[in-house]
């Protein structure tokens, strides 16, 4: 069926021109999609209809549905009058009139606000995702004006030339006191909120943000016992809890926070400790791709250390995280492999009686056949990985395949490549920690050169989204060459190192040269790279022994 639609020229989201036919509609109300956004979208959220009693069917059934989630908002002007136009009707289906395109569609009110143009991207947010977020927990529609990447980074309108300045956001929803909350929702993003955490707070909920999955995962394994004694309901996802009164009280929920936050001053405290590993030891446990990963999500720094009394790793951090990564390193130090494996919060939870048990038995079989016990902590919101090195290895990557089948919305690995595993870091692992800000739980494997994440369909979207920048730009920045032989590599080289540290002085650039492995690396800013490969390119053709 064609997937476009009667009632509009363009898609909401794309503006890519749509032909008159049958077309998709949210479950909550009208949205004019093309294809390619509507596979975008989450499932279910769209269905396609060709009449209007097909539609009046398909609103009846989503009628009790409590969630409103919309890929893009229709122009505020269409909303109450094109399903019964003239226009509408023209461009319906054969044999369709004005009486039977009549839908029931509330009553809503519009509303303005000003926003300014390089701000508009931050309500919008990757892919559109603050805005859905938005529009999903306020129950409104936010028309955004077009919004483009300017130079320098900044918001601009239409043309990139155009100066900066303040743009209309049109808003309608079903009141004006749900307008009102829309606008202070748009208003906590623009103040760098996320919009699940402006959304609780506007809901009276507190929130503790920026936790590391040791602080989350202490919360998690008591959720049941601290709602109880607290009167409240706590909500997670990988980097913050929302706590909600149960009686709706804000104060309740602020008084609650103060509590959770006391008990986790113990697991917080930055401390150091130094743990004792033989010195044959000590670089594997140092760069053990568990011990990396904890690093990651927990700002966990490990150095090794050597005294009168042997050599060990020396490691500074929250007292959770020290605790964590001393058991990671005591067991390897005796040669076992020790690995895990890091999920979101709640998603365990999620699989009906069947699949868990369906589960269990899949986890039960792995262990059985890998020679390595396999732990699932669900209240820790994690699966531990206990045996021979390889086989601890390769369990928690065969169990990362397994919850991609069970989770095939949640659960993704992402394959990097060997040579931008240091840029998808970034320095400091900066790049890392922004990923993170996704709201999904992040795991980079350096030895495998893959991307382990765990979230919602937002959250991995999100991270596809950055991973695919980030990609690009180093597709730009970096180049690697194939030499034909060794020989030319020393050329390139040259005596004493003197072509290659003046090519890389002249070029501004990074060029490293592995005459073994025949191939040469260059990184820098996109035209110096270029210039460059330029240079060596040249040296390739006239080095004596050229191709040979």
């Amino acid at each position: 069926m064609q997937a476009t639609v009667a009632y509009s020229g363009t898609c909401d989201t794309c503006e890519a021109k749509l032909e008159p036919g049958p077309g998709w509609y949210h479950k909550s109300g009208y949205s004019d999609l093309c294809n390619e956004c509507v596979e975008a979208a989450e499932p279910g959220e769209y269905f396609v209809v060709s009449t209007a009693s097909d539609l009046k069917e398909e609103r009846s059934d989503y009628a009790s549905t409590a969630a409103e989630a919309e890929a893009a908002p229709s122009e505020v002007e269409e909303e109450t009058s094109r399903c019964d136009s003239e226009d509408a009707v023209a461009a319906a289906p054969a044999g369709a009139t004005a009486d039977t395109l009549e839908v029931n569609v509330p009553t809503w009110v519009y509303q303005t606000m000003e926003v300014h143009d390089r701000d508009i991207g931050l309500i919008i947010g990757p892919r559109g995702s603050n805005l859905r977020v938005l529009q999903e927990g306020t129950k409104c529609k936010i028309k955004c004006p077009p919004w483009k990447q300017g130079k320098g980074g900044k918001g601009k309108g239409k043309d990139d030339q155009d100066a900066p300045g303040m743009q209309e956001v049109k808003l309608s929803g079903p009141s004006e006191e749900a307008l009102a909350r829309c606008k202070d929702a748009i208003e906590g993003v623009l103040m760098g909120e996320k919009p699940s955490d402006i959304l609780a707070i506007l809901d009276g909920a507190a929130v503790m943000k920026n936790l590391d999955q040791v602080c989350i995962a202490a919360l998690s394994s008591k959720k049941d016992t601290l709602e109880k004694e607290l009167g409240v309901r706590l909500t997670f996802d990988a980097k913050s809890c929302q706590i909600f009164s149960k009686d709706g009280s804000p104060d309740k929920a602020l008084d609650a926070k103060e509590k959770l936050e006391e008990q986790l001053d113990d697991l917080t405290a930055v401390e150091t400790i130094q743990v004792p590993v033989p010195g044959n030891f000590v670089n594997q446990v140092l760069n053990e791709t568990a011990l990396q990963q904890l690093k990651d999500q927990t700002g966990l720094t490990a150095s090794v250390y050597k005294n009168d009394k042997g050599t060990g790793i020396r490691i500074t951090g929250s007292q959770g995280a020290l605790q964590e990564a001393k058991k990671l390193i005591e067991l390897r130090s005796t040669g076992k492999g020790a690995e895990f494996l890091s999920l979101v919060p709640g998603l365990l939870s999620k699989l009906s009686a069947q699949q868990k048990a369906d589960f269990l038995k899949d986890a039960q079989f792995l262990q059985q056949n890998s020679g390595c016990e396999v732990d699932i902590a669900e209240e820790k919101n994690r699966i531990n990985f206990t045996g021979p090195v390889g086989e601890a290895e390769h369990a928690r990557r065969e169990m990362q395949n397994i919850l991609k089948f069970y989770f095939p919305q949640e659960c993704d690995t992402i394959e990097l490549g060997a040579d931008a595993v240091d840029w998808v870091a970034g320095e400091d692992d900066r790049e890392l920690l922004k990923l993170q800000q996704a709201g999904a739980v992040i795991a980079l494997d350096r030895n495998a050169a893959s991307l382990w994440v765990c979230g919602d369909n937002r959250s991995i979207t999100h991270v596809r989204s950055r991973l695919q920048n980030l990609m690009q730009q180093w597709s730009k920045e970096h180049v690697v060459l194939k030499l034909p032989s060794p020989g030319v590599g020393w050329q390139i080289i040259g005596k004493g190192g003197s072509v290659i540290q003046g090519l890389q002085a002249e070029t501004s650039t990074r060029i490293e040269c592995e005459p073994d492995l025949l191939r040469v690396s260059i990184s820098g800013k996109e035209s110096n790279v270029l210039n460059a490969k330029s240079k060596i390119m040249q040296i390739m053709m006239t080095a004596r022994g050229g191709w040979g």
